[in-house]
């Protein structure tokens, strides 16, 4: 029996007939268990994810399926009413191409196939009244790459069963049997959040970025970062376009070495966006399923609402930073989340 199967055979479902990426059912994850040791995880891309929901009604938090690369192949036990978000994984339901960003009714025994999309990462599959798995520490996202009861219940295969609620059917009437498409200001919502091309990574400096000299400064907003191909839902390694070392002098990279070193001493809590530096060349931004701590120097952390951005972008793709204030950071959440968690 799959892991995702619960005591009881569950009559609402959906079937997993091929997972040839990786799959993994996502909230908003876990914030306030980091204290105890435990990652907080949850959707890697909270616009599409929170967009999936709200389309459906749903409550913002309700467990939706994050599709990593497509090829998966599904399979509807019961009738329900499905929303699919983010990258455009070339969605076919019964082997006929179906849109992002809109509403599907499913009937029973229909196919629902996701391919490699063109660009891109993470496809969400939101379903009326969410992916219905035990609750642990208040979620259900899974992190794999800890121990929990998360990781226990295993990584999603061919022949898994993702159990669904008894309001999984929920048309709007009269939309029983058509799709229903987005709204004209989520559609714009959409094509305004990823941008093209290289990604401005916005981000609160630190007491460390203080401390550097302007050249190290310039450096740091100026390069270009390359996407290594090791990144992943824990975090992102960057590699610099340009040398530090070469390009500055050795009295100064020394002076900032320097001040790297007095910051790399003790262990201390990081968060979603920490920027660690290793090394000037090899910055690495935290992601969702992060540890709680690290010692590496800490520049500053990405805003949130760029974290998100990133989250879509594949290794090879470039990324700089740029310096913003707290309050320009908290604005644009509080602005993020006010056009998707109220309904």
């Amino acid at each position: 029996m799959s892991a995702h199967n619960t005591k009881t055979a569950r009559k609402n479902k959906l079937k997993v007939l091929k997972a040839g990426g990786l799959c993994s059912i996502q909230d908003l994850g876990r914030p306030g268990s980091q204290h105890m040791g435990f990652s907080a995880g949850g959707a890697a891309d909270e616009h599409a994810y929170l967009t999936a929901n709200q389309l459906l009604g749903n409550d913002a938090n309700a467990a939706a399926l994050e599709i990593t690369l497509g090829q998966l192949v599904l399979r509807a036990e019961c009738d329900c009413t499905i929303a699919i978000t983010g990258a455009d994984s070339k969605a076919c339901l019964n082997e006929q191409p179906v849109k992002n960003w809109q509403i599907l009714q499913l009937k029973s025994g229909d196919i629902l196939s996701f391919s490699l999309p063109a660009s891109g990462l993470h496809t969400y599959l939101a379903v009326s009244g969410g992916i219905d798995t035990p609750l642990w520490l208040g979620s259900r996202s899974q992190t794999l790459n800890e121990p929990g009861p998360t990781a226990a219940r295993g990584k999603i295969t061919a022949d898994s069963e993702l159990p669904l609620t008894d309001i999984c059917f929920n048309p709007a009437p009269g939309q029983e049997q058509k799709p229903q498409q987005a709204t004209q200001q989520i559609k714009k919502n959409y094509a305004n959040f990823y941008p093209p091309g290289i990604l401005a990574a916005r981000f609160i400096p630190h007491k460390l970025w203080f401390s550097l000299d302007s050249t190290a400064q310039q450096h740091f907003i100026t390069t270009e970062y390359k996407i290594n191909r090791d990144s992943n839902r824990m975090g992102y390694r960057l590699t610099s376009t340009a040398d530090f070392h070469k390009k500055n002098s050795e009295k100064g990279s020394e002076k900032n070495q320097a001040e790297m070193t007095l910051s790399n001493k003790l262990s201390r809590a990081v968060t979603f966006g920490t920027i660690q530096l290793p090394d000037f060349n090899q910055p690495i931004v935290l992601m969702k399923e992060r540890q709680t701590i690290g010692g590496y120097p800490v520049i500053g952390a990405v805003m949130q609402t760029d974290l998100f951005r990133l989250s879509q972008k594949r290794p090879g793709e470039l990324l700089r930073f740029i310096p913003v204030t707290q309050e320009q950071a908290r604005q644009q959440l509080t602005e993020f989340y006010r056009q998707r968690l109220c309904r």
